[in-house]
């Protein structure tokens, strides 16, 4: 059970990232419109859920508000990034956070660190750096990766205050509802009280036809339940081989890329689906994979 948990988990992120590419390369709405539609489809969802759950404030509420708000700017980095990146290169930021939040357990936490981090980070460091040359070589600058261990840090308060209120017994749905009402409350309020933001969003309004808003509405239902999905994953089954699962993400993503290029071109994310691109991207994410294993052995 937990290992269809977890993959079915994994393959609902992935849509995330695809349709999320397919949008921002479909629809030349900026990031902050984007985020500002699909928070009124998650806003929908937050508040059917409160009305059915009553969902209580735990004592750091505004702790979790916050960790939201700067997961909010972690996302409009992500839309900006997949404009010049692409999607399945993009999870490899996700591999630099498990990096960049082994090395705070280290020191917040006081977690251990070995031989099998160290050898985890020079594996995904590696893949960085193959991917960097690989962009130079067809004709980039490679200066576009540096937007992955910018995303690595902008993530990285969101799940360190996350772990720090596991272990201080709050739910993880209370954790994972005030965070959410954190990062939808700054999303309208800069969509809507900051002058420039607001034409952004009112810019858009031409594009929110059915499916503008289709595809956003099945961004979020898609996260949403990879979200649980996940959850129960973790619950169910044993972390570490839960966390090597997810670390499939690239592979799935690259996958549905290429589906979608070939069945329904209208909707293809950004994505270079050559035979040397696939050959580099196979190299470095088996490279991430085997770096994130040995994190998640090592725990």
């Amino acid at each position: 059970m937990w290992l269809s948990a977890v993959l079915a988990g994994v393959f609902f992120w992935s849509w995330v990232n695809v349709l999320d590419s397919a949008t921002v390369k479909r629809y030349p709405v900026t990031p902050v419109a984007l985020m500002w539609v699909q928070s009124c489809f998650s806003t929908l969802f937050l508040a059917l859920f409160y009305f059915v759950i009553r969902v209580p404030a735990p004592d750091i509420v505004w702790i979790l508000l916050f960790s939201g708000s700067i997961a909010y700017a972690a996302d409009l980095v992500f839309l900006t990034a997949i404009r010049h990146i692409d999607i399945s290169v993009t999870n490899i930021a996700w591999s630099i956070l498990a990096v960049f939040e082994t090395i705070a357990g280290f020191w917040i936490f006081g977690e251990r660190w070995g031989l099998g981090e160290t050898l985890a980070a020079i594996f995904i460091l590696a893949s960085v750096t193959v991917l960097s040359l690989w962009h130079r070589q067809v004709g980039s600058t490679g200066k576009e990766l540096l937007f992955l261990p910018l995303l690595a840090s902008l993530y990285l308060p969101f799940y360190i205050i996350q772990k720090w209120a596991l272990v201080r017994g709050v739910s993880f749905v209370e954790i994972f509802f005030w965070q959410m009402v954190g990062r939808e409350l700054l999303s309208f309020v800069l969509g809507m009280g900051v002058p420039p933001f607001r034409r952004q969003v009112f810019a858009s309004f031409p594009y929110w036809k059915s499916k503008y808003l289709i595809l956003n509405a099945l961004i979020i239902g898609c996260f949403l339940i990879g979200t649980g999905f996940g959850q129960l994953g973790y619950l169910l089954g044993p972390i570490s081989l839960s966390g090597i699962l997810t670390n499939l993400q690239p592979f799935v993503v690259l996958l549905l890329a290429g589906l979608l290029a070939y069945f329904v071109p209208t909707l293809a994310p950004r994505e270079l689906l050559t035979l040397q691109s696939l050959r580099v991207k196979i190299v470095c994410f088996g490279l991430v994979f085997l770096g994130l294993a040995l994190l998640a052995f090592h725990q």
